[in-house]
């Protein structure tokens, strides 16, 4: 049987997307150390586009020096950082898939002297922020840890001071000039990143945000950074430039953001002129427990979920999670779960996934023949 769900356009803003399948923002660390892009980076994300997928994310370049990731995060806080974005743009492009651009601030986890974070960690949370540390260290070679709990330790430390109004307008204008500079490389869309903890996710989640006036306060004041973002970012950006929100639908930690308040903000940012909702769940502070972590083993674990966020929006969205298979996938779209898919490490470890979904019966018959081929070599070998 044939994908044809899969295989169907739809448009994104101004954008027809030739398929439901999207490349989703999975950080490589491929950028150089000064966060200019690297030819490594731009052969990946051509292979990636080259797959066949509809529109490929490239992930996490960061909008100001002080919120990124890792020595190797791409950058777009600077003008001498448009060449390089460009050269991604246009390898996307040429493959025949559109171009988007994820833009993020780390906030309290930028790897930075002084991380920027809403309100400073409490009491109240600290032991939790520990019992994360020990789940996160699991997943790691025992003589690692050490020098890892010393790292995250002594960031522990530098979540003391929150972000002055003087920080919070230049985060607001860096947003909004990556943004540009984005543009005047050549991608297609913008997408901001809402999720995974850091700083806009932070804003929302009362875990991270107990500031009581300004950004703070109840979950309509909490979105008020973000949305500031949202407004300054389509003031730079031409009007029928897609500007997509990657949004975390729960955070599973105390007090944090919960599927109600996801659904609320989802409403909030398509009135916002959001193009599309890219959706996601937890944060490093709770994906490694052991109970999170049994809930992402299932496949399309955010499938209930993505039920309620398509039907509440009228904007395009686009499920992440454990989607593995094309049969998976072209349920999702049939039945009106998600109005795309998104692919992360399938694509990235199947280069032939999209081939194989458009072509299955070819794909199983090439599957058998040289499964008789190999059951055949063993018969003779043993004979």
């Amino acid at each position: 049987m044939g994908y044809s769900s899969l295989f169907t356009p739809l448009n994104i803003g101004k954008y027809e997307i030739k398929n439901r399948l999207v490349a989703l923002p999975v950080h490589t660390g491929f950028a150089y150390t000064d966060g200019s892009t690297s030819s490594w980076m731009v052969d990946f994300y051509s292979r990636i586009a080259a797959s066949g997928v509809g529109m490929v994310v490239v992930a996490n370049a960061a909008v100001s020096h002080d919120g990124v990731v890792s020595r190797f995060n791409l950058r777009a806080d600077k003008d001498q950082f448009i060449p390089g974005l460009s050269k991604l743009a246009d390898a996307i492009k040429q493959k025949g898939a559109v171009a988007c651009i994820q833009l993020n601030h780390a906030g309290r986890f930028a790897r930075t002297e002084r991380p920027l974070l809403p309100s400073p960690m409490t009491s109240a949370n600290l032991s939790f922020n520990v019992e994360s540390l020990k789940g996160f260290m699991e997943f790691f070679p025992f003589e690692k840890r050490f020098g890892l709990t010393r790292y995250v330790i002594e960031k522990i430390k530098t979540w003391r001071d929150p972000m002055t109004s003087y920080d919070t307008e230049r985060v607001i204008n860096d947003f909004a000039s990556a943004a540009f500079r984005a543009y005047l490389a050549g991608f297609d869309m913008v997408e901001l990143h809402g999720a995974n903890g850091y700083l806009l996710c932070q804003y929302l989640s009362f875990f991270t945000n107990q500031i009581k006036s300004g950004f703070g306060g109840d979950f309509s004041r909490r979105m008020a950074f973000p949305l500031a973002v949202i407004r300054k970012v389509k003031k730079r950006l031409p009007k029928d430039m897609p500007l997509g929100f990657r949004i975390i639908l729960r955070e599973w930690v105390p007090g944090g953001i919960d599927l109600s308040e996801s659904l609320v903000f989802a409403s909030i940012l398509e009135n916002e002129g959001i193009a599309y909702l890219s959706a996601s769940v937890g944060t490093y502070n709770s994906i490694l427990s052991p109970a999170v972590l049994k809930k992402m083993s299932r496949i399309a674990y955010l499938e209930p979920d993505m039920a309620k966020l398509t039907a509440r929006v009228n904007i395009p969205t686009i499920i992440s999670g454990r989607v593995t298979t094309p049969l998976c996938a072209d349920k999702l779209v049939t039945e009106g779960i998600s109005d795309f898919i998104g692919l992360g490490r399938p694509i990235r470890t199947d280069p032939q996934w999209v081939t194989k979904a458009k072509n299955p019966d070819c794909h199983h018959k090439r599957e058998a023949r040289l499964f008789q081929k190999i059951n055949l070599g063993t018969y003779r070998n043993k004979t």
